[in-house]
C-alpha cells in the first residue's frame, strides 16, 4: 500500500469546513494545530495518494472561498490562502513518485485559478523562504518586476493568492516560548541560531510576539532533524537566554525526533503526535 502524507498550512486561525474536506475514504487526519497569533491552521494528514490529492484540492478550493489574503493579518509569513503544501512519502513511495504526485497536485490546484510554485525536491531544492520573501506584498512586486514566475498558472488569484507545493524531508515546526515581552530578544536569538546567519544547519527561525500569551516566541523550522535535532535547537536558544518557559511541536513527528520530552519543556507531547502510531492505525483501517 502506498501512503503519502501532507502538512497543509492555511492562512486562517481555524475553520471546520476545511478539515471536513478530509473526511473521505482512504484519508486520515493526524493532527490539527490552530493559532490565533499566527492566524494559521496546520492540518497533518496521510492517505493513499489519489484519495489524498483529491481531498487536498477540495480543501484548497474551500479555503479560497473563506480567506482573502489582501486583508489577512498574522505573525506568520504567507503568500496564499492555502499557503504551502509539503508532501512527505511514508510507505512504498519513492521520492520520484512523490514528486510526480506533487506535480499532479500543482496542476489540479492551478485549474482553480490559483497559481502554484514548486519547491524543495520538486524544483531543484528551491527553498520556501526564497519564494515567500517579503510576504504577499513582496511577491506581488517581484512578479511585476519579473524576478519570479509561477510553475503553474498565470496570475495571482484575486483573494487566494498563490500556493507552494513540493516534496521535502520530514520537517519539524518547533516554537520556544520565552517568559518575556521583549520582541527584540526573540528576534536576536532567532537571527543567531538560524542557518542563514551562520547558526544551526537546516534551521530557519523568526522572533514573534504572541498576543494571546503576552509573551514572545522563537519560532523555528528544522528541515533536517537528523543533522540538527530538537535538543540542539533548545540548547542553542538556552545559550542566549535563561527565560525559556515552554516549547511546542506543531503537527506530528517521527518517534526518533523526541528522545526526552521533559528536557524540552514541551507543553504537549503524546502518542497522537507520533507518525508511526498513525501509520499503524491507517494500515489497520485500510486492511479491515
Amino acid at each position: 500500500m502506498k501512503i503519502l502524507s501532507a502538512l497543509i498550512n492555511y492562512s486562517i486561525e481555524y475553520d471546520a469546513s476545511i478539515i471536513e474536506c478530509f473526511n473521505q475514504p482512504h484519508v486520515m487526519v493526524m493532527d490539527v494545530n490552530s493559532s490565533q497569533d499566527y492566524n494559521r491552521m496546520v492540518v497533518s494528514v496521510l492517505g493513499q495518494p489519489t484519495s489524498l490529492l483529491k481531498a487536498i484540492v477540495q480543501s484548497v478550493k474551500t479555503a479560497s472561498t473563506l480567506i482573502d489574503v489582501n486583508t489577512h493579518q498574522g505573525e506568520h509569513p504567507f503568500i496564499g490562502a492555502t499557503d504551502v503544501i509539503p508532501l512527505v512519502p511514508l510507505q512504498n513511495i519513492t521520492t520520484l513518485q512523490a514528486i510526480d504526485y506533487s506535480i499532479q497536485l500543482a496542476k489540479q490546484i492551478s485549474k482553480l485559478d490559483i497559481p502554484v510554485f514548486l519547491y524543495e525536491k520538486s524544483f531543484h531544492d528551491r527553498k520556501l523562504a526564497s519564494i515567500r520573501k517579503g510576504g504577499y506584498s513582496g511577491l506581488k512586486n517581484r512578479l511585476e518586476n519579473k524576478d519570479i514566475s509561477f510553475d503553474f498558472g498565470q496570475q495571482l488569484h484575486p483573494t487566494a493568492g498563490a500556493t507552494v507545493v513540493g516534496v521535502r524531508k520530514p520537517l519539524i515546526a518547533y516554537n520556544v516560548t520565552l517568559n518575556s515581552l521583549d520582541i527584540n530578544l526573540a528576534k536576536d536569538i532567532a537571527r543567531k541560531i538560524r542557518e542563514s546567519s551562520g547558526g544551526l544547519a537546516y534551521v530557519s527561525a523568526i522572533g514573534v510576539y504572541c498576543e494571546s500569551l503576552q509573551k514572545v516566541q522563537v519560532s523555528t523550522n528544522l528541515r533536517d532533524y537528523k543533522v540538527t535535532s530538537l535538543d540542539d535547537v533548545y540548547q542553542a536558544i538556552q545559550q542566549h537566554t535563561d527565560l525559556i518557559e515552554s516549547s511546542e511541536i506543531i503537527g506530528c513527528v517521527f518517534e526518533e525526533c523526541v528522545k526526552n520530552p521533559s528536557s524540552l519543556k514541551l507543553t504537549r507531547f503524546n502518542e497522537d503526535m507520533i507518525i508511526e502510531s498513525w501509520l499503524k492505525r491507517f494500515v489497520s483501517q485500510e486492511e479491515s
